[in-house]
């Protein structure tokens, strides 16, 4: 990659709040510090070198993600696309190996657990019970396993006696759940195991543990598309003193982006005093289980996002969750899902492939 490039994926990442020491641009996720934390690993990144260059970040911290794309690119030959694709293809043939050696590790560690005893110093600590398959390794740390929406084991999660949390490295946590069987009631959605086991203790109602706020989305949708007439609550973390500080409450909005797509309630801690307290857990240890049950009870959708009335509205700036969640009717195609029927469409191919039988 040129210097500029370079710089310029720097220059976005920092815009993100991510301070990585080196950029390895190898198409693979690196962890790195952030803005105040910058010998930490809170935020992540990936880089493809290949033109045009492509990136992508994550900020734990603050729940911030983008896209970083190269616009100078020119377009490319035949023959460098192919070698791209080609080089592609080999990329994801070692992502696959990687996550399966992963599935394996964790299959490995968990194999040599032990079931969780309940007096576990988190669980103590955060006052919860453990529930399925919630197991301690052998250094006493807390083992919360990752499914897939197939019940396949994809990574672990790591609690220490003090709430320090680590995944599995190399492991694939999007999509990735721990769930709490319950009743057939609503069916709820948190970040965190603590929380997952507050909710169900309050509820006795099925739980799904989604690990981070920016995987409640993807947990969402695959949990709508197999239970598509089941009632949802998205339990949000409020982030107020991230809100405070960087503008943003991650844990709500990312609650309530999911929400809307799935057309599930939200549901918000509300505490009589906030200060260090942010999820369900808190509000439980601070005012027992009814204000976890009060709370609850104020679930409600989403607000749709904002419109107006009139003969001129103003122009809205949607995030594209915002904009999924508008229920769109089905685009008809005349070659599916290539060319659709309505709207403007660029054919291009080479001569002799037929493009006059098009129109």
């Amino acid at each position: 990659m040129a210097t500029e490039l370079w710089s310029e994926f720097r220059a976005f990442l920092k815009s993100a709040g991510l301070r990585p020491v080196d950029i390895l641009a190898d198409g693979t996720i690196h962890r790195c510090g952030t803005a105040g934390k910058e010998r930490g690993a809170d935020g992540s990144y990936l880089l493809y070198p290949d033109s045009p260059a492509y990136g992508h970040c994550w900020n734990f911290r603050t729940g911030e993600e983008g896209v970083w794309r190269d616009k100078s690119s020119t377009p490319l030959s035949r023959e460098a696309q192919a070698r791209i694709e080609k080089t592609r293809r080999a990329r994801q043939k070692a992502v696959d190996a990687r996550l399966a050696d992963a599935r394996n590790r964790a299959l490995r560690i968990l194999n040599a657990t032990r079931t969780a005893p309940h007096d576990h110093p988190y669980l103590v600590g955060k006052g919860i019970k453990p529930h399925g398959n919630v197991r301690v390794a052998q250094d006493g740390r807390l083992v919360v396993p990752v499914y897939d929406a197939n019940d396949a084991l994809t990574s672990l999660q790591f609690i220490t006696a003090k709430g320090e949390k680590r995944f599995l490295a190399g492991g694939k946590i999007r999509g990735g759940f721990f769930r709490i069987d319950g009743d057939d009631g609503p069916l709820y959605l948190v970040e965190g195991y603590a929380t997952g086991a507050t909710i169900h203790a309050a509820t006795k109602g099925t739980v799904l543990v989604c690990f981070a706020c920016n995987n409640l989305m993807p947990v969402a949708e695959a949990a709508r598309q197999a239970l598509p007439g089941r009632p949802m609550v998205i339990c949000a973390d409020n982030d107020h003193e991230t809100a405070a500080r960087h503008g943003k409450n991650p844990g709500i909005d990312h609650a309530v982006a999911a929400a809307r797509v799935v057309q599930a309630h939200v549901a918000v801690p509300v505490f009589k005093d906030p200060t260090g307290k942010t999820d369900f857990n808190d509000l439980a240890a601070a005012e027992g289980l009814d204000a976890v049950k009060a709370s609850l009870d104020k679930a409600e959708p989403p607000a749709s996002p904002p419109t107006t009335t009139g003969a001129k509205a103003p122009i809205v700036v949607l995030s594209a969750s915002d904009f999924l969640a508008y229920g769109f009717p089905k685009r008809e195609h005349i070659l599916d899902p290539i060319l659709p029927s309505q709207g403007l469409a660029l054919l291009y191919a080479p001569g002799g492939w037929a493009k006059p039988f098009w129109p």
